[in-house]
């Protein structure tokens, strides 16, 4: 009787997966989507992102003899990285003013450098008022001022926290 019991059963199961299985094979797709619209957001967050670091046009002689192998525009001696010289080729003016500025031939470097801090990157960085063209929200104008700058894994964002408090980079949603 137990092994009657236990045929059964297996023999249900092995049904039943078989045509799950073969119904899986199928790619059965079903989506259903509903929108709504919001009259008033509670938290609206807008993200703009630049995934290039630095502005070059204002990379100074010093930056790029301390940072030039961090930025990976120069090679540990201080050349200039075949790879760059290559992609600048077809651009003679960008050419002639990089090779201009790695001649570090006749340059003293300054004796104290800050290094990598927030006030290189403030410098080099891209602005969030040369990145952001225009800003229109609930019919009202809006600016750079709207906007916080947050640095998430090296790439500058800046997010706009309408009508929320102030909150530190990384504390909350956006």
């Amino acid at each position: 009787l137990w092994v009657l019991a236990f045929g059964a059963a297996l023999g249900l199961l092995l049904a039943w997966s078989s045509e799950r299985l073969l119904h899986w094979l199928a790619f059965p797709s079903h989506t259903q989507v509903r929108t709504r619209w919001s009259r008033q957001l509670a938290f609206p967050a807008v993200t703009l992102c630049n995934n290039n670091p630095l502005r070059f046009p204002r990379l100074s002689k010093g930056d790029l003899y301390y940072a030039g192998h961090w930025l990976g525009l120069l090679l540990p001696n201080r050349t200039a990285r075949p790879l760059l010289t290559e992609l600048l080729r077809g651009d003679e003016a960008r050419l002639r003013w990089f090779a201009k500025l790695a001649d570090f031939r006749l340059f003293l470097p300054p004796r104290h450098y800050e290094g990598i801090s927030a006030e290189f990157m403030d410098r080099l960085g891209h602005q969030l008022e040369d990145m952001l063209l225009s800003c229109k929200y609930r019919g009202e104008l809006c600016g750079p001022h709207n906007f916080s700058a947050v640095s998430v894994a090296g790439e500058v964002l800046g997010s706009r926290r309408c009508g929320a408090p102030s909150l530190s980079p990384g504390a909350g949603p956006g």
